[in-house]
């Protein structure tokens, strides 16, 4: 068995992060984005995922928040701090 590349990892979280997170978060960046940056809201993101029965914790735990990469792959910078994620476009992209 070899190791895992980091396009490899990037793959592999692209079916471990749900296409309706995507959904959701795609809107937050719409809504925020102010021409330079774009945030989403980690309690926002907890609420909406209890609304629908998810334990936020362990839907985090598996990864399924793992969606940083997916948005870099597309162009963006992301950095997360303890509230929020942020978006701003990757300088030349």
């Amino acid at each position: 068995m070899k190791a895992i590349s980091p396009k490899e990892c990037v793959e592999a979280q692209k079916g471990i992060v749900t296409d309706w997170l995507i959904k959701i978060v795609n809107g937050m960046i719409t809504k925020s984005w102010d021409g330079t940056r774009a945030y989403v809201s980690k309690q926002r993101i907890k609420e909406i995922l209890e609304s629908k029965g998810y334990n936020y914790d362990a839907f985090n735990e598996y990864g399924g928040l793992k969606f940083g990469p997916l948005y870099e792959e597309q162009g963006w910078k992301v950095e997360q701090d303890s509230d929020f994620w942020t978006f701003t476009v990757v300088k030349g992209r």
